[in-house]
């Protein structure tokens, strides 16, 4: 039986069943401990669906079609110290979860190092192909008992963890445009800016096949709210939609720095937010549910 671990992996999915296939045997066989998995379908196929049914396992289903918003309503399911995010393009390397644990503390965003099929070995997966069945496994798995070290990077990237109050109370992560605009960015730079730091482990190592999209043929619709993005007051719910999917201009910066936003009338009625304030608001942008 394997030790109870602090940590709480969100693992959102959407219409790329057998990535999610090879996630998820990586997943079960290279963990050393019992995670908590929480598995989010955010509009997914019906094939990604058959593959959880058949395993067993128990996800939760939404229709953002937005991966940040769905790691938000994940991390409000997360009942450990710790959380962590997870495309479903994936491979994790022996000990992947050791590897974090050693590194966890409040301040710290921790993660292992990434190999990213665009840039760097494809262990035989050729991005262009999208054909997973080229991926060598046990290339992949000698790679990491041979290559790992002690040495600690700065990089973060999947799987994303954060102490679990942390990651709340600086808002979770934002929403204001399209999924693919770097939001975990954003998140990382407002918790740097108040001391955090990022350490990636070298002892473990994920493997990121990358643009997978709808591999299963069944590309969903678009959520009206999240196809350009949109931004939620903290305070009334007010929404005002990013038509035009920005990511410059007055109303980003301010969520970037943030991590919150308000609409006019409460902003002109807020006056000076201590501490206490800002963190409440924070904690509205992360939780709410935006439907």
């Amino acid at each position: 039986m394997k030790t109870k671990s602090k940590l709480s992996i969100v693992l959102v999915t959407k219409y790329a069943h057998k990535f999610l296939d090879l996630c998820l045997k990586s997943y079960e066989k290279n963990s050393v401990y019992d995670n908590e998995l929480i598995i989010v379908c955010d509009q997914p196929s019906w094939q990604t669906l058959k593959l959880l049914q058949e395993r067993n396992l128990n996800y939760w289903l939404t229709n953002y079609n937005h991966f940040f918003m769905a790691c938000n309503f994940g991390a409000k399911k997360a009942t450990r110290e710790y959380v962590g995010f997870l495309n479903d393009d994936v491979y994790l390397g022996q000990g992947w979860d050791k590897a974090i644990e050693e590194l966890m503390a409040p301040d710290v965003l921790a993660c292992v190092r990434n190999i990213n099929s665009i840039d760097g070995l494809n262990f035989g997966y050729e991005r262009g192909l999208r054909d997973i069945s080229r991926f060598d496994v046990k290339a992949f798995d000698d790679y990491c008992l041979n290559n790992k070290s002690d040495r600690i990077d700065s990089f973060f990237w999947m799987p994303l963890v954060f102490n679990k109050k942390t990651f709340f109370d600086f808002g979770g992560f934002t929403y204001y445009n399209h999924h693919a605009h770097g939001h975990e960015i954003q998140l990382e730079n407002r918790i740097k800016r108040a001391g955090g730091r990022v350490l990636t482990s070298n002892k473990s190592f994920l493997f990121h096949f990358g643009n997978v999209g709808d591999h299963d043929k069944m590309p969903s619709p678009e959520h009206k709210l999240f196809y350009c993005g949109f931004f939620g007051c903290s305070i009334c719910g007010k929404i005002e939609q990013n038509v035009e999917n920005l990511d410059y201009g007055t109303d980003v910066e301010f969520i970037q720095e943030n991590g919150y936003w308000l609409c006019g009338d409460c902003k002109k009625g807020a006056g000076k937010l201590d501490s206490n304030a800002i963190r409440k608001l924070r904690h509205s942008h992360a939780t709410l549910s935006w439907e």
